[in-house]
């Protein structure tokens, strides 16, 4: 039986600045395994989920960095896909993919993205894997410069994990 996987939420708040370099400091030296950081566009007192994942990698040693969960109808599953993937590859394979619908519709819509049914959510959100796992396919092609001075540095021989928002891991080896 595997052991469980301890983590923590840093909180993407624009203010204080710093804020979230911090915390991720301190849930790395505590030797916890994830950070997690969840991805709400439209809040305007939330940085950008993948621009805080990539400094948090940077300034990490030890954790995971994860999106819980990427926000699909306002990112197509593609781009966060290729945008893991590439920063799996420069983290040495620190980075996991969680994608979900999200429920804030009308916050959704103010920044140009499509009000779902609840149905309708989840099922665009089953779909998304495939289109994931093509995005980090195409990234995974792309050349690019490793510098991690601070890692043991393996290459990555798998794609960054994609996870569904109820944390159902899906990939080649998961897939119905």
């Amino acid at each position: 039986m595997p052991l469980p996987v301890l983590g923590a939420d840093v909180d993407p708040l624009v203010l204080p600045v710093g804020r979230s370099g911090e915390q991720a400091l301190l849930i790395d030296g505590l030797s916890l395994v994830l950070i997690t950081i969840q991805d709400h566009p439209y809040q305007a007192a939330f940085d950008d989920t993948w621009t805080l994942l990539g400094f948090l990698a940077a300034r990490s040693r030890h954790v995971t960095v994860v999106s819980t969960v990427t926000s699909l109808p306002l990112r197509p599953p593609s781009v966060p896909a290729k945008a893991a993937a590439i920063l799996d590859r420069l983290s040495c394979s620190w980075v996991q993919l969680g994608l979900g619908a999200g429920a804030f519709w009308e916050a959704n819509a103010a920044m140009g993205g499509p009000r779902c049914e609840p149905r309708a959510a989840v099922s665009s959100t089953r779909r998304s894997p495939s289109s994931a796992r093509c995005g980090a396919a195409n990234a995974a092609c792309a050349p690019t410069a490793r510098t991690t001075p601070w890692r043991e540095c393996i290459p990555a021989r798998r794609p960054a994990p994609v996870w569904g928002s109820g944390l159902v891991r899906t990939g080649p080896e998961h897939s119905p």
